[in-house]
């Protein structure tokens, strides 16, 4: 007769109350942000508007060169693992410039003819210029001339890498202590969101800004430097709607810096990269009480970010 072995609490616990340390992107983030994009260009009322209208688009783009992604992006092999898609180790691929190519097709429509003339500087560079102009942006070693092309780039990469995490299991990517950069590709944090339903309610996760995966890390300790003291919560006050009403900065006192947290509970379609813009009157209001804004978001131009 077989014996029947009976799970212990703890395995019971962990089975129904499992936290994932790391969350792989969906496959229509990209669709997902394109709208949140759109519904914040209606919202706002400066030129600013035009702007976000234009990554919408670009979102949208996005989201159909990872549909068909599997045509050009090379897959993961089964041995691979989060480690093998760290930013700093990782060449460009050779699909880059096809992408990047695929990418303009579907884009020139929406671009201003001073967008549309940097567009074809970038495609007249040889294709290993491309990928070293690539190489440079995901290292943060740009120089100045690099910066128009950051955003096309920058795009064409969020949907390579967003691809290769796509594949990963949770297993794939183990917990760490340390939690301040990506555990899947190594990429800053755009921000942290808090989340809403299911077991995962009202915990923090960060947000990769170029592979779209997120990581779980505790709330009321400083992204930066880890300090747990003196940590405070600041938004703009008597905002109703859009993304100032679910933003806030998480300010530590200890290094001077801030990162951006975003609240489903307020703003349940909350996008960190499309919030993150649609929310800069929260980066003035914290900049002029002397805190550094840190979390890199790549369609963001001249951005201090927090030393680390």
């Amino acid at each position: 007769m077989d014996h029947i072995k009976l799970k212990s609490k703890e395995e019971i616990e962990k089975s129904f109350f499992h936290i994932p340390f790391w969350i792989a992107p969906d496959k229509n983030l990209f669709l997902s942000r394109s709208e949140r994009f759109t519904k914040l260009a209606k919202l706002d009322k400066s030129d600013w508007k035009l702007y976000l209208q234009l990554l919408a688009g670009l979102s949208r783009v996005q989201h159909g060169l990872l549909a068909d992604a599997d045509a050009v992006v090379p897959q993961l092999k089964r041995n691979e693992t989060a480690s093998m898609l760290n930013v700093h180790s990782t060449p460009i691929p050779s699909c880059f410039t096809p992408l990047l190519q695929a990418l303009y097709e579907r884009i020139k429509r929406e671009l201003s003819d001073h967008m549309e003339q940097t567009w074809q500087r970038l495609l007249a560079m040889p294709v290993p210029e491309q990928e070293a102009l690539a190489w440079r942006l995901l290292q943060h070693e740009t120089n100045a001339t690099d910066q128009e092309y950051s955003i096309w780039v920058h795009a064409v990469l969020q949907v390579i890498w967003t691809y290769w995490a796509m594949q990963l299991q949770e297993t794939d990517v183990p917990s760490r202590d340390e939690r301040v950069q990506c555990p899947c590709c190594g990429s800053d944090a755009v921000a942290s969101i808090i989340l809403k339903s299911g077991e995962q309610e009202n915990l923090r996760y960060l947000h990769c800004n170029l592979c779209n995966s997120r990581w779980n890390a505790l709330r009321a300790k400083c992204t930066f430097c880890g300090n747990t003291k003196d940590m405070t919560l600041q938004s703009v006050e008597g905002v109703t709607e859009g993304a100032l009403h679910g933003a806030s900065g998480e300010t530590c006192d200890v290094c001077q810096g801030y990162r951006k947290m975003f609240s489903l509970s307020k703003e349940q379609h909350a996008d960190p990269v499309a919030d993150d813009l649609g929310s800069l009157a929260l980066d003035m209001m914290l900049g002029e009480k002397g805190y550094s804004r840190g979390g890199a978001n790549p369609f963001l131009m001249m951005e201090k970010e927090v030393p680390h």
